[in-house]
């Protein structure tokens, strides 16, 4: 790095890496609204790096946190989180597939016929589960961290 210039911001960067990804799979696909996946990028990667507990080479561990969006607006912002974090496949059957979950072509097809990401990247998604931890975990969890997250969602927004 050239001397007086300062490291880059990885997670204001990330950030963009994560909008970046969306908006082309919104874009290519000629589908949805890049809202959701833009505005909720910095509070989703902030989850995905200081709270959620998951392992991305085993996401069925029974300890792992999870991590749900809607069927529709957020489905490009799941895509790209479980493309960024090398999520492996699972299959129906909860057995490991040894492949990424989401890869980059799976996001340049998104939406589109024959695509692994038709409408919704349901890799990794245990949402049975998910009901009694969310009123129990989940809900304590966020609000004992809110001022951690937006303190980190102001100070990547400020410097993006």
């Amino acid at each position: 790095m050239p001397e007086g210039t300062e490291p880059p911001d990885l997670d204001a960067l990330s950030i963009e890496t994560i909008r970046t990804l969306c908006i082309d799979a919104i874009q290519a696909a000629n589908s949805g609204h890049p809202g959701t996946p833009m505005g909720m990028a910095p509070v989703a990667y902030t989850l995905w790096q200081r709270f959620l507990r998951f392992d991305p080479a085993n996401p069925i561990s029974p300890n792992r946190g999870r991590f749900v969006l809607s069927e529709g607006h957020a489905s490009a912002l799941l895509g790209s989180l479980l493309h960024l974090t090398q999520v492996k496949e699972v299959d129906p059957d909860y057995e490991l597939r040894g492949r990424p979950a989401v890869e980059l072509h799976d996001l340049e097809t998104f939406r589109q016929l024959g695509s692994r990401c038709p409408r919704f990247a349901e890799a990794g998604i245990d949402v049975a589960a998910l009901a009694a931890e969310l009123q129990t975990k989940g809900a304590h969890a966020f609000v004992e961290s809110w001022e951690e997250l937006l303190s980190t969602i102001e100070r990547a927004s400020s410097s993006s």
